[in-house]
């Protein structure tokens, strides 16, 4: 895949031969140049071949060690005991080159990896204290000068140094050693810490922690990092510090998906430090943003993957290919159970909302590449929050039992905020000897497909003053909606101008719209108040003129203006250019100047009359005047009754009619002869009122006739008067009876043109 996942592979390469990255220190004084025959002493062996000793193209002197590695195998080259160690600080210092093999005087960048290691016992366990790799490599055909310090290790004993050079996976290369020197500081009275453990790595920091010395530092540690293997020097500024007591610590900040390098030491004092103690080389998490995707199509998208187990391969081979494209596989052959686990970089932070799918296919290894048997073997989906630390299973799925691609699917919501790194785990159970391909492809992690909401708020419109526009979202079933004033509903009432906008949100998919709402005023109509014409053929209504504006009419008519010539109301409806209307209605009144030719007065017998207009016209109102204490009424016809008098009287009766256009007025002249004694008048009880009758301390004796009260006479059964009472008010007399016995009673009421008489019951 890229050149960091050869590094790490590498690293792997010589973990698996016995190759440990973790710290140590050297040896007491030994030199080495091979210049006389042999290796003397040292030993070799490695997976690529051994070292010989050459004369040919030597750093210095005569001779030099070298080896031809390639192809990601290993050439090992390892010193005899190295007695007198004393537990201090060992330097080891050489020359080196790694050449192209077909022309040794050419240096070759592909170095592979170099470690530089330390054991106490010839077959390990071995403890690396130095690299040289890409990041401090020297590419030349001549020799360049390494020199790395070796700390912490036991105070007394033996110990063994080696090369290790691991080739790069396409590299064939020559590697030269020459001019070894090992010395061992006498004394020292600050010690390194030893056994540097890696802890948890993340995307930006990683975990350190270590055994203190036996005196521990009183200033506590500095740890360095850095993307090159060139160890630190005394000088060199640490990345950052421990306090004193501390056995661990997090080194931060780093970058993704990096190869760094780390070495630890003491701090005694601000002039007293130890030497660095290498620290095991790490990668940091890669980790890629969601939406991510993985179609298999190229491996270099593959870095930052981790492989646990088993021959994983990217492309087209045959079963695993048109989904569509190339596909991840591994192949599987045993006759027991056997596993291959792959691991993605880390994704992230999902959200809620967010799955996690791929495809997968089972079949033979063969042509015609058929289907695996049933019980054949299982996949376990994993799932990490912690950069791999841990996993929680998410399903288990046994191999299908046919060939075609098979689609999954897992839901997110649990870890939502997190990133994840996805694992698969494949497991072969046959017990028969077979050979198949299990095949990944299009990964993905982020919003499942959906169908977006259909949304349409229609296009920008106005809405008249006063008048509410609903607004509709859309019925999406299950679907929230967003308004940019707040609201959740899927409509929305508006009665104001401005823009409004919805987002709709349906599962993972949303769809938002937009549309700009304003206002108009309503036209203004006035046809003014009701109104009378008088003597004229025709009366124009203006409905009032306005930019776009449509009438209509209770006629029919659609104009602005109309003319009218009959009585009536009239009523128009004005539009303007939004649809906004207003409304007025007016009555119309044609007329004339009333006209009456006179008065008709009837009378049998005198002094009642009954009065009629004659030939009236274009009344609206009559006004009667009787000429007789001003007794007046009102209507085309009236009746009046005179007083009767000792002598004839002659009465003047005068009618006014009227309307909007003016009026007209008519007389007339009754005569009222003359009465003989006294005279009885006829007042209808509705017209004289006696009440309360019986009474027991007053009565009230209410006239609403137009004739006027004198006098009041109370007289008995006997005809004796108990009673005469003056009249005070015309209209409501109130007549004491409080003094007079029980017993009926007559209450005759004088009038100037007669008298009425009416019956009482007093009771006590």
């Amino acid at each position: 895949m890229s050149k960091l996942n050869n590094l790490k592979k590498l690293f792997l390469s010589a973990a698996l031969s016995g190759l440990s990255l973790a710290s140590i220190q050297a040896q007491i004084s030994y030199t080495q140049g091979w210049d006389a025959t042999g290796l003397n002493s040292w030993t070799t062996y490695g997976t690529a071949g051994g070292f010989d000793r050459t004369t040919i193209t030597p750093c210095t002197g005569a001779g030099a060690a070298r080896a031809n590695y390639y192809y990601g195998g290993s050439s090992i080259l390892q010193s005899p005991l190295l007695t007198g160690n004393n537990g201090g600080d060992i330097t080891v210092s050489f020359n080196y080159k790694a050449t192209e093999w077909s022309a040794n005087t050419t240096g070759t960048p592909d170095i592979g990896v170099v470690f530089i290691q330390w054991a106490t016992i010839p077959t390990g366990t071995w403890t690396t204290f130095g690299i040289i790799d890409g990041t401090n490599h020297t590419v030349s055909g001549s020799c360049a000068n390494k020199s790395f310090t070796l700390t912490g290790v036991p105070s007394s004993g033996n110990l063994y140094i080696r090369l290790a050079a691991v080739a790069g996976s396409n590299s064939d290369a020559y590697i030269y050693f020459d001019d070894v020197s090992i010395s061992q500081l006498a004394s020292q009275s600050c010690w390194a810490p030893t056994a540097p453990t890696l802890g948890l790595i993340t995307d930006n920091s990683a975990a350190v922690s270590w055994t203190a010395p036996a005196t521990a530092p009183s200033m506590g540690y500095e740890y360095y990092f850095s993307t090159s293997a060139t160890p630190p020097t005394a000088s060199t500024p640490a990345s950052g510090t421990s306090g004193a007591g501390t056995t661990s610590t997090t080194m931060s900040p780093l970058l993704s998906n990096t190869l760094y390098y780390a070495w630890i030491r003491s701090s005694c004092g601000t002039s007293s430090k130890s030497g660095w103690n290498m620290i095991n080389p790490f990668v940091t998490e890669k980790v890629v943003a969601r939406p991510w995707t993985e179609n298999c199509s190229n491996v270099s998208t593959f870095d930052g993957w981790g492989v646990q187990s088993g021959d994983w391969f990217v492309g087209v081979t045959g079963g695993m290919n048109g989904n569509p494209g190339g596909a991840l596989y591994v192949n599987q052959y045993s006759t027991g159970t056997a596993a291959a686990s792959i691991s993605t970089y880390n994704i992230g932070p999902v959200l809620g909302t967010d799955v996690f799918s791929f495809d997968y296919k089972v079949a033979k290894y063969d042509a015609p590449y058929g289907p695996v048997s049933p019980g054949s073997g299982y996949l376990k989906v994993m799932i990490s929050t912690n950069f791999g630390q841990t996993y929680t299973q998410l399903d288990s799925l046994q191999y299908p039992t046919d060939t075609p691609w098979i689609s999954k699917s897992y839901p997110l919501t649990s870890y939502a905020g997190q990133k994840v790194k996805l694992k698969l785990e494949s497991y072969w159970n046959s017990t028969v000897a077979s050979d198949y391909n299990i095949g990944f492809d299009n990964f993905f992690v982020g919003a499942p497909p959906c169908t977006p909401p259909v949304v349409n708020l229609g296009a920008d419109t106005t809405i008249c003053q006063g008048t509410t526009l609903t607004l509709n979202a859309g019925n999406t079933p299950g679907a929230t909606y967003a308004w940019n004033g707040g609201a959740t509903t899927q409509t929305l009432a508006v009665t104001t101008a401005g823009t409004y906008s919805v987002t709709v949100t349906h599962g993972a998919c949303a769809t938002s719209d937009t549309i700009v709402v304003g206002t108009s005023v309503p036209p203004t109509v006035n046809l003014g108040t009701d109104t009378t014409i008088c003597n004229a053929g025709s009366y124009q209504l203006n409905a009032g003129a306005g930019t776009g504006y449509t009438y209509q009419w209770s006629t029919n008519a659609t104009s602005q203006i109309i003319d009218v010539t009959s009585t009536g109301n009239y009523s128009v409806t004005v539009t303007n250019q939004h649809g906004c209307t207003a409304t007025d209605e007016v009555s119309v009144t044609f007329s004339a100047v009333p006209t009456v030719n006179g008065i008709t007065a009837t009378g049998n017998p005198s002094p009642s009359f009954a009065f009629e207009a004659n030939g009236a016209s274009n009344a609206a109102t009559y006004h009667w005047d009787f000429g007789h204490n001003g007794a007046t009424a009102t209507g085309a016809t009236a009746n009046y009754t005179y007083p009767s008098l000792p002598t004839q009287a002659t009465y003047t009766v005068t009618l006014r009619i009227t309307n909007d256009c003016g009026e007209a007025t008519v007389t007339t002249i009754v005569t009222v002869n003359a009465s003989v004694g006294v005279n009885e008048l006829k007042l209808d009880n509705n017209v004289l009122k006696l009440f309360p009758n019986p009474g027991t301390h007053s009565v009230q004796l209410i006239n609403e006739s137009n004739l006027k009260m004198k006098q009041v006479i109370i007289t008995n059964i006997l005809g004796q008067t108990v009673a005469s009472i003056a009249v005070n008010n015309n209209t409501q007399q109130v007549i004491d009876v409080n003094r007079l016995p029980a017993g009926l009673y007559h209450v005759r009421v004088e009038f100037e043109e007669g008298t009425v008489t009416r019956k009482l019951e007093v009771i006590k």
